[in-house]
């Protein structure tokens, strides 16, 4: 009766071993590879742009409105209580 416990008890930890050194490295290459499609998806993988030889992509910058600067004082006060625990 015992040894069959001690033969279930090894055979379940072996399992467990064996799961951790085939599947984890398999998860960790599975996750890359999904961050790489998503970042790809975002935009931050590799953007081909064709551009001519020289040529210089300048995007528009809207101009800033100085009167609205100029006219700008702070913004408002806004009073408030200290809470004591």
């Amino acid at each position: 009766m015992i040894s069959k416990v001690i033969t279930f008890l090894l055979i379940v930890y072996l399992c467990y071993r064996m799961f951790r050194f085939f599947f984890r490295p398999l998860l960790a290459f599975l996750a890359k590879r999904a961050f790489k499609k998503a970042a790809e998806r975002q935009g931050y993988g590799r953007r081909q742009t064709r551009q001519q030889d020289g040529g210089i992509r300048i995007e528009h910058i809207p101009p800033k409105d100085k009167q609205q600067q100029a006219d700008f004082k702070g913004g408002e006060y806004v009073d408030y209580e200290e809470v004591d625990k």
